[in-house]
């Protein structure tokens, strides 16, 4: 199914949904990329406000720091 950003534009595909004991993840690949791409969206209310099936399309709200990597990853995770 096709996941779209709250202004319309494209983001990418649901490759799959996985369920980890915690909270279901939706698999996306975004739109120009393969699999190896694929980024996890908790599938919560606040990350994916909108799940239309007759219309075949999702929408996402992700934040404007969802995609950044922290400068030092490794003092990320000791915290």
């Amino acid at each position: 199914m096709p996941v779209f950003f709250q202004d319309g534009t494209k983001f990418g595909t649901i490759l799959r949904l996985h369920d980890f004991g915690a909270g279901d993840m939706l698999e996306i690949v975004p739109e120009g990329k393969g699999e190896k791409a694929a980024v996890l969206v908790p599938f919560t209310v606040e990350m994916v406000p909108e799940v239309d099936i007759s219309g075949h399309r999702v929408v996402v709200e992700l934040g404007d720091d969802f995609f950044e990597v922290p400068e030092n990853p490794e003092s990320a995770a000791k915290s």
